[in-house]
């Protein structure tokens, strides 16, 4: 059993296992009263096993390696303890760079319980104050739940049941007669939720369920996520996940856990009972892959346990009615010879489409589906046809190779073309990729649709609080602003009196800064060098006085 690492009463901004994009969170989010500057101390004793230091993810983050065989992790710190951040600092200084991440031997670092180790902060992709915190198996990094080790938040509420939504089993069963996902609202709390208007669902052929829910914990408003969802049939339980072990491996299962659909067309996280025949997800238990069948005439009460981790628990009830198969329209099936290739889960995939190939390894999807392609409305812009590459509701697994024909002159350009995606609003992003062989190729994580752009504007440089010729009397920090309009930051140079000089990088605010201590008497010249991803350089030099 751990303390907490800080000395602070424990008030949490997020749970282990929280439904996040493409990922389950693999900590909790200790609270730190929307301030910086808390100490923050180690849970046992160790030694430091990893040190990184990133502009985004976790920021500042230490992990500490302890003789039981788990490792606790520190992520968002603002600054270590002086011990450690000048250790830190010699490293960015041998290896010229910010960003850093760097193991140490067994006894380099050592520690006793509830030494100072750190300040809490807000650095890297950090939203707001706080530390985020993980405990790991030390032999498989697989993240485990901190709340399953004694630290604990005050929590007396049970979670809060929004609403479910019952699926079709197959092509041939429907819901309330509709050959389609329907959703029911809920009503009551704790153990006597009910659905808002009927409790009986005509169900003909087989169906799964999903529900949406959340966690809430004493004298807090945010929502987090829960700890087990229970589905159970007639008292046998049917489906079952509980969140107490997560291999960074499997983190992207989560696609294949929820209903991805609704959470690219809604933004609600719904976790549903039907298992995808390409979901390994080791947590997760459905019996007849979470589908439930029912017969003409059976009634089968339902049942929904949502539990956090304190022992609160809310339950649904509702009653499923088998019925006899409607008459339905037919559907017709999709076009099968124009633009489209049937795509198994578990099988290679190679599919070439006038200017646009696309390669996928076996197992980059969840489950079989029928791939299509158009061309849609161009701008002058772009370099290539804007193409529709099959549908953003459907979830991709492992990166996917993307493969775009230029068809038009682009002259000395090749270097700066890249690949990008266009949403539906219409605001192009950068997908990556670069020119060979006459095409632009770039890995993937998302159907949408692409095209073809350049990108040849540099980064800009903009001072914040310096100017050039200016006295440092009255200035702590020098602050500097960079951004790019497209590729992204690539590489920031600094330079202080011809030397490679460390200033900070905080992504998120765009923004360079360092003290104004390491800077000499006198005269002092100041160069900053940004590169984008396109190689598009941007270079400014200062002359600053102290």
């Amino acid at each position: 059993m751990y303390d907490s690492p800080l000395h602070l009463p424990i008030r949490l901004s997020a749970t282990f296992g929280e439904l996040r994009a493409n990922h389950f969170h693999a900590g909790i989010d200790l609270k730190t009263e929307q301030k910086t500057g808390f100490q923050v101390c180690t849970i046992d004793n160790g030694y430091v096993a990893r040190i990184a230091v990133s502009p985004t993810g976790y920021g500042k983050a230490i992990y500490i390696a302890h003789p039981n065989g788990y490792t606790s992790v520190y992520g968002h710190l603002e600054k270590f303890a002086p011990a450690i951040d000048s250790f830190v600092v010699a490293i960015q200084y041998q290896k010229k760079s910010y960003s850093i991440d760097y193991e140490l031997r067994p006894g380099q670092i050592s520690l006793n319980k509830g030494d100072l180790i750190a300040y809490s902060g807000n650095t890297g992709s950090s939203g707001g104050p706080h530390v985020h915190f993980e405990i790991r198996d030390s032999r498989t990094q697989d993240a485990l739940n901190p709340l399953d080790f004694g630290i604990a938040a005050r929590d007396f509420i049970r979670p809060k049941i929004e609403f479910i939504k019952l699926y079709p089993g197959d092509s041939s069963s429907t819901i309330n007669g509709k050959q389609k996902p329907e959703r029911f609202e809920t009503a009551g709390w704790g153990p006597a939720y009910r659905l808002k208007q009927r409790d009986t669902i005509e169900v003909s052929g087989s169906f799964a369920i999903g529900i949406a829910c959340h966690d809430l914990l004493n004298y807090e408003t945010n929502k987090n996520g829960v700890w087990a969802v229970e589905f159970m049939a007639d008292s046998t339980r049917f489906f079952n996940v509980e969140m107490r072990r997560i291999a960074f491996g499997d983190t992207r299962y989560i696609q294949a856990m929820t209903d991805y659909t609704e959470y690219r067309t809604s933004g609600n996280w719904v976790i549903w009972s039907r298992r995808l025949p390409g979901d390994n997800l080791p947590f997760l238990e459905a019996t007849n892959n979470g589908i439930v069948k029912i017969e003409p005439g059976r009634v089968v009460r339902l049942q929904a346990n949502i539990k956090d981790i304190a022992g609160n628990v809310s339950v649904l009830s509702f009653v499923v009615k088998g019925i006899l198969a409607p008459q339905l329209p037919k559907i017709l099936d999709e076009d099968t010879t124009r633009h489209s290739l049937a795509v198994q889960w578990n099988k290679p995939v190679n599919y070439s489409w006038a200017g646009l190939s696309f390669s996928a390894d076996g197992g980059s999807f969840y489950e079989s589906f029928r791939l299509t392609t158009d061309t849609l409305e161009r701008r002058k812009t772009f370099y290539s046809p804007l193409y529709k590459l099959h549908r953003v509701t459907t979830p991709i697994h492992k990166a996917v190779t993307l493969s775009i024909k230029p068809d038009r002159d682009f002259g000395s350009l090749a270097c700066k073309l890249l690949i990008g995606l266009v949403n539906h609003k219409g605001i192009t992003s950068a997908a990556g990729g670069s020119y060979k062989n006459g095409v632009v190729t770039t890995r993937i994580r998302e159907f949408g649709s692409y095209t073809i752009v350049v990108d040849t504007t540099p980064p800009l440089i903009k001072a914040i609080n310096i100017r050039n010729k200016m006295k440092l009397d009255t200035i702590r920090e020098i602050r500097i602003q960079i951004s790019d309009d497209f590729s992204g930051i690539e590489s920031y140079t600094p330079e202080l009196n011809g030397s490679w000089h460390l200033m900070e990088y905080d992504a998120k605010r765009k923004l360079l800064f360092c003290p104004v201590d390491g800077f000499t008497r006198g005269e002092n010249k100041l160069k900053l060098v940004v590169a984008d991803q396109k190689g598009n350089v941007a270079e400014v030099e200062y002359t600053l006085y102290k």
